[in-house]
């Protein structure tokens, strides 16, 4: 069963979002500032969904251990 590239993006967003928050709450140990902590977390969350969208789509086209 072939997953569905909307459901792949779904999956992707979501996971992002709880990840966002957590990044944030660590970043604002490092840099001490709110903005600054948001700003960077968002950029690198942003990165991070496009490069987990790929590799879902990537091992989604794999047969190797599908019954």
């Amino acid at each position: 069963m072939e997953e569905k590239k909307i459901r792949s993006l779904v999956k992707s967003i979501s996971w992002r979002i709880i990840v966002l928050f957590n990044s944030i709450i660590v970043m604002f140990f490092f840099v001490h500032d709110v903005s600054k902590s948001i700003m960077y977390s968002v950029i690198i969350n942003s990165i991070s969904t496009v490069l987990y969208y790929i590799h879902e789509r990537i091992w989604n086209k794999l047969k190797w251990k599908r019954s």
